[in-house]
């Protein structure tokens, strides 16, 4: 199995997609207008869940926020969490 992830950003779709060997294996729905990005709701392949899967899409998200010089509003648990716990994105948080 391959362990090579990647994560793309369409923001027609509104989303981040986690793909392994081009195909779509989870996403992170992300929209918004100006400069904060909502992200209400993140979802993994049943197949693919219980590999740390979601941590490797939101770090990669993240990442791509800060490049672009935007800020995120976690609606989703789950993404408020990831951002609790890795304190090096906290500065992406929409005031």
């Amino acid at each position: 199995m391959s362990t090579n992830y990647e994560v793309v950003h369409l923001p027609e779709r509104e989303r981040y997609e986690l793909r392994q060997e081009g195909a779509t294996i989870g996403y992170l729905a992300a929209s918004g207008s100006g400069d904060t990005l909502l992200m209400p709701y993140i979802e993994i392949q049943p197949a693919h869940r219980g590999k740390n899967l979601s941590s490797v899409l939101l770090r990669r998200a993240m990442e791509h926020v800060r490049q672009s010089g935007l800020k995120v509003r976690p609606l989703c648990p789950v993404v408020a969490a990831f951002l609790r716990r890795n304190s090096g994105f906290q500065d992406l948080l929409a005031a």
